[in-house]
């Protein structure tokens, strides 16, 4: 056994005192000087676990996570034991499949590393597995975290329903203002849009009420309720009340959350809202949607919708050129819209060109019957119809096959034959749904639908023998118990065969008269018992009042009780005071009437260069005329100044008297 040299102990004792200096700093928590202290460490002992991973760690607090993930990488010997900081600065670089390949190659089963997996999955849109992750560590878990975790298992279920998954989960239930907007927000995946939006306002404003017990500052509580208002504008926004939403979306962003993320979900939501209306204000939320910093806060669903959303705008505004490297893009990168990107296409075709290329480009390019045919189908039917192309329109429902008598189809067309006058047209394509549907026999309810609306269709033309017919076919199918047909059938028949429509009406139910009062019904005030029935009073106090009936029994007029009103006194009226005589006259008749001076008739004299003519100005240029006479002395002219100025205030005083 070798005795340490006096270098070696002095290189050790020089190490503890830099773990005591360490540790100080450490437990106060000055990551800044425990780096420095690490790193003299680390610069005498280079192999020292226990000096890197507090570096590491130090570097993980203050935020530095590509700084500690470059450390890691480039020290390799000792990266073996700072696996798991590793994974979690890849995690907050939002660098997931990296993260997850290394979690999956450290061997180990520690809660830490459960924990950051099921974090992972739910940012790799994988809710399936981050719910059986959680689920495993709440079953083992006993800490002060297990509520938190709670409301994260929440949330992964609520985002499974928001991904239509098929796999039912248990609601998780709490209490907390986190609990009930999860619950929301999975209701929101659900379709049940009305319930979620009462439970978010029961979340608002419990999380008003907690966070202010807790003493949260202003700040905080913006950044909290921020979330769950913008939640509920969504469900205002699909309920219909498109302004209301983008009021609540303005309110949020006139508070500025920190959440980058937020404010690009809501200018998403903004620039739906707006469609083709508000352009510029539109761009501005497209920038704000598309920054880099933004996108990675989105996790893979969101990132998609809001590409969709961006060239769903750009095919708004007619941009065709960007919308078409934007569909590229979203087919690239996103698979399944492709029957999306096709309708957009579609849709520049008919802008661009017109209806019958934008068919034959979708023709080329789906199989005629699928379902996804049918629906792209459609859509080019309602373009063609809202750009006023109903030929064409017409000759594509026809080539939908079966599809074609769907009542819905037959409806359609009908409606478009007869606002172009071609009856017989119209006609004719209800008597070939009739005969398909009668062969078919595969749906009674499409024929009973076609049954109906051929004979309205037959009697508003005049047809009612044929009207007659349709209705007798659909009387057999209902057995006599639908009485609206019987009642048109009656009507139909009183037009070509009186007798049978009397032979019919008999089959009539009787009219209900048990709870209709005659008395009433005579009564010239029939129509104030309708008012007071309809405020709310009972059926038995309906008939006339006996002090409203006269002797004879008939209805008495009601004498009408004139009510005196107030008279209007001015708020400076005195009663002592005698009120002015001429109150009535106008007021240039009344004798204490002064009128306004005015300066008509007088002549201003110009002053200085702003704008003055050079023959007024020379008009009173005084030296000019004593040249040009030579008579007038010094003395003569202040007499003569001041005598008109007496003879112009003699005029004035006339006046005043």
């Amino acid at each position: 056994m070798t005795t340490p040299t006096a270098a070696q102990q002095k290189k050790e004792q020089e190490k503890q005192a830099l773990y005591v200096e360490l540790q100080k700093f450490c437990q106060s928590q000055d990551d800044t000087r425990a780096i420095k202290v690490a790193s003299k460490i680390l610069h005498l002992f280079p192999n020292d676990e226990v000096a890197f991973k507090t570096k590491i760690v130090c570097h993980v607090n203050r935020g530095m996570f590509a700084e500690a993930l470059s450390l890691i990488n480039d020290t390799s010997k000792l990266s073996g034991s700072v696996q798991y900081e590793k994974a979690y600065c890849l995690y907050r670089l939002q660098r997931m499949e990296e993260a997850k390949s290394v979690l999956d190659s450290w061997q180990s089963n520690s809660f830490k590393k459960v924990e950051l997996m099921y974090q992972i999955h739910y940012r790799l849109d994988n809710f399936e597995s981050a719910y059986d992750s959680l689920s495993d560590l709440l079953k083992t878990s006993d800490d002060e975290m297990d509520d938190e975790r709670r409301t994260n298992l929440s949330a992964i279920a609520a985002s499974l329903k928001l991904a239509g998954s098929s796999r039912r989960v248990k609601d998780i239930q709490g209490d907390s203002y986190e609990m009930l907007y999860n619950h929301a927000v999975g209701l929101i995946g659900e379709g049940k849009i009305v319930e979620a939006e009462k439970l978010l306002q029961q979340a608002e404003n419990l999380a008003k009420e907690t966070l202010q017990e807790e003493g949260a500052s202003e700040e905080d509580m913006v950044d909290e309720l921020a979330l769950i208002e913008c939640q509920h504008a969504y469900c205002i926004q699909v309920l219909g009340r498109v302004k209301e939403a983008l009021g609540m979306y303005s309110k949020i962003l006139k508070d500025k959350p920190s959440d980058i993320g937020l404010t690009a979900v809501i200018s998403n939501n903004i620039l739906c809202g707006n469609k083709d209306c508000s352009i510029f204000d539109s761009k501005k939320r497209l920038r704000v949607m598309t920054m880099d910093e933004v996108l990675l806060k989105m996790n893979n669903m969101q990132r998609r919708d809001m590409l969709l959303n961006e060239c769903l705008f750009d095919l708004h505004i007619h941009h065709a050129a960007e919308t078409e490297r934007l569909c590229a893009l979203v087919e690239t990168r996103y698979p399944e819209l492709a029957e999306d990107v096709l309708m957009i296409r579609c849709c520049l075709k008919t802008w661009t060109e017109n209806i019958i290329v934008a068919r034959k480009e979708f023709i080329a390019k789906q199989v005629k019957g699928s379902d996804s045919w049918l629906k792209i189908s459609l859509g080019l039917i309602q373009i063609a119809l809202e750009n006023d192309y109903t030929e064409p329109a017409i000759n594509f429902m026809k080539e939908l096959g079966d599809h074609y008598y769907r009542p819905g189809i037959v409806s359609a067309i009908v409606t478009l034959y007869h606002h172009r006058g071609k009856f017989d047209k119209a006609g004719q394509v209800l008597k070939e749904a009739l005969d398909f549907h009668r062969k078919s026999g595969a749906n009674n309810v499409n024929l009973k639908l076609i049954w109906r609306h051929s004979a309205s269709f037959m009697m508003a033309q005049g047809d009612h023998e044929g009207a007659a017919r349709s209705l007798e076919e659909l009387r057999k199918t209902t057995n006599d118990s639908d009485p609206l047909v019987l009642a048109q059938l009656i009507v139909a028949y009183s037009q070509i065969n009186v007798e049978k429509a009397k032979s019919l009406s008999k089959l009539l139910p009787p009219i209900a008269t048990s709870n209709v009062d005659g008395q009433v019904l005579e009564s010239p005030n029939w129509l104030a018992h309708v008012k007071m029935f309809r405020k709310g009073l009972k059926p038995d106090s309906a008939p006339t009042p006996a002090k409203y009936l006269s002797t004879d029994g008939k209805d008495k007029p009601k004498k009408s009780k004139s009510k005196k009103k107030k008279a209007k006194i001015p708020a400076n009226f005195d009663p002592d005071r005698q009120p002015d005589p001429e109150r009535w006259l106008s007021k240039y008749e009344r004798s204490g009437y002064r009128p306004k001076k005015t300066r008509k008739g007088r002549v201003d004299v110009g002053k200085g260069t702003q704008g003055a003519d050079s023959t007024a100005s020379a008009i009173y240029d005084m030296t000019s005329k004593v040249g040009a006479k030579g008579q007038t002395t010094a003395d003569d002219s202040p007499a003569s100044s001041s005598s008109a100025w007496k003879k112009d205030q003699s005029k004035k005083k006339k006046r005043k008297k």
